[in-house]
C-alpha cells in the first residue's frame, strides 16, 4: 500500500520584518509549491508495522476481556475411597461346647492339668482319659478329647478376647493328698504383686512323682502367651518340680522357668515316711513311697540357671514341733531334709508343715523372693 501525503495549500512566504531592507534576497524562504512525493520504502514499512502492531494489540485486549479468570489455587486431588472390608462370617461354635456346669474342686483331684491360660485349663481324667475345659470360675465349658477342648477354648478365646492379667506366670503345686484350694491365700498375695498365678492340679494319691512330672512337663510345653514362669511348690510338689526341670526338655520349653520356691519339701526324703511305710502304702500308694530317702534323692536337681529358694519349718532350736523326730522340724519334715543342690537361699521359719501355704510370714518370704530374689527380711539401718 502506497500512502501519498500532500499539502492542499501553499505555505505563506514570511513577511518582511520591519527594518529589513527591501530587495533582500529571500531565496532561503522558498515556498513549498509542490506536494510531498511518495514516502521512501523504509518509511512505508515502518508505517505498516505500526498499523499491524496496533491491530494485534487490539485483538489481544479483546481476547483478554472474554477469557475466563486464571485459577490461583492448587487443585485438590479427589479423595481416596477405601474398599469396604466385609468381616468373615463368625466361626460356628465347636460341638464339644456345652452349657457351663459347676465342678467339684474340694475333693482330692483325679484330674491333671494339661493346658493353662488366663485361668482357663484343660484337664484329663486319670482313669477315664477324657478331657474337660474349665473356666476360672470352676465351670466346665466343654468335654471330650484334648483336641476337642482346645478347639472350644480357641473359639471362646477369640470371641471373648481372653488375655492373662500379666505376662509373668506363677504356678503353684500343692502337696501330697491336698487340693488346689489350700493355695488360695498365697495366690491372692502373688496376684497383688502384678503376676498371673494359677494352681496346678494333679492326682497326688493315684500315681507317683515321675508320672506326675510327666503331666507338669506337658503343661509347661503347652504354655503360650507368657514371658517367664516361676514355680512355688509345697512338700511333694517340690519333688515333682525337681523331676520335671531336671529333664532335657527344660532347655527347650516355650516359656522359660526362672525361679523356684520350695516350702517344706523333703528333698533328702522324709524319715517319717519310712517309719509309717505300711500305713502310707495303704493310704496313698506310690506317692508315699517316693518320700523315702532312697527314692527322693533320685529325682534330679533344679538347674543352676534357675534361682532356687527353700523354706523349712521349725522352731529354731534343738527340738522341733514333733518330739518323735530328731532335731528341728515342722512336725513332718526335718529342716535338714529340705536342703538340696543349687540352692541360692535357705531359711527356717516358725511354721508347721501343713500351714506353710497360709502362714503370713511364709507368704511374705515367697513374695520377696519372687520380686527381689531374697527370702529374708531386709535389714533396717
Amino acid at each position: 500500500m502506497t500512502v501519498l501525503l500532500t499539502l492542499p495549500f501553499r505555505l505563506p512566504l514570511p513577511l518582511r520584518q520591519s527594518g529589513e531592507p527591501q530587495g533582500m534576497n529571500h531565496s532561503r524562504y522558498r515556498p513549498l509549491s509542490r506536494p510531498f512525493g511518495p514516502p521512501s520504502p523504509a518509511m512505508g514499512e515502518g508505517i505498516r508495522h505500526t498499523i499491524l502492531m496496533a491491530i494485534f494489540v487490539s485483538l489481544l485486549a479483546a481476547c483478554a476481556s472474554k477469557a475466563p479468570p486464571v485459577a490461583t489455587t492448587i487443585p485438590v486431588p479427589p479423595p481416596v475411597i477405601k474398599p469396604i472390608v466385609v468381616a468373615p462370617p463368625p466361626t460356628p461354635p465347636p460341638p464339644s461346647l456345652i452349657k457351663p456346669t459347676a465342678i467339684d474342686v474340694d475333693s482330692v483331684s483325679l484330674w491333671s492339668d494339661q493346658y493353662l491360660y488366663a485361668g482357663w485349663r484343660i484337664q484329663t481324667h486319670f482313669y477315664l482319659g477324657t478331657s474337660r475345659l474349665v473356666s476360672p470360675h470352676e465351670l466346665m465349658f466343654a468335654h471330650g478329647s484334648y483336641d476337642d477342648c482346645k478347639r472350644a477354648f480357641d473359639y471362646l478365646r477369640a470371641k471373648n478376647h481372653i488375655t492373662p492379667r500379666s505376662r509373668h506366670l506363677v504356678l503353684l503345686l500343692h502337696g501330697l493328698g491336698s487340693t488346689p484350694t489350700v493355695m488360695g491365700s498365697m495366690i491372692s498375695a502373688i496376684r497383688d504383686d502384678g503376676n498371673d498365678a494359677e494352681t496346678v492340679t494333679y492326682p497326688t494319691t493315684e500315681q507317683g512323682v515321675v508320672p506326675n512330672a510327666d503331666g507338669v512337663e506337658r503343661l509347661l510345653k503347652n504354655l503360650e502367651g507368657y514371658d517367664d514362669v516361676a514355680i512355688v511348690a509345697h512338700s511333694l510338689g517340690g519333688l515333682i518340680t525337681r523331676a520335671t526341670l531336671s529333664r532335657p526338655s527344660f532347655a527347650h520349653l516355650p516359656v522359660p522357668v526362672r525361679t523356684v520356691v520350695m516350702l517344706g519339701t523333703p528333698n533328702q526324703g522324709a524319715y517319717l515316711a519310712g517309719a509309717l511305710r505300711p500305713l502310707a502304702r495303704a493310704l496313698v500308694t506310690a506317692s508315699a513311697n517316693d518320700l523315702l530317702p532312697e527314692r527322693a534323692r533320685q529325682f534330679g536337681n533344679i538347674p543352676a540357671s534357675v534361682r532356687l529358694g527353700v523354706i523349712a519349718g521349725g522352731r529354731g532350736g534343738r527340738y522341733g514341733y514333733n518330739p518323735l523326730l530328731a532335731g528341728d522340724n515342722d512336725s513332718i519334715v526335718r529342716i535338714d531334709e529340705t536342703k538340696t543342690a543349687n540352692m541360692h537361699e535357705w531359711i527356717v521359719l516358725p511354721v508347721l508343715h501343713t500351714s506353710m501355704t497360709t502362714d503370713p510370714a511364709c507368704i511374705a518370704a515367697v513374695r520377696r523372693f519372687l520380686k527381689g530374689g531374697t527370702l529374708k527380711v531386709p535389714a533396717t539401718s
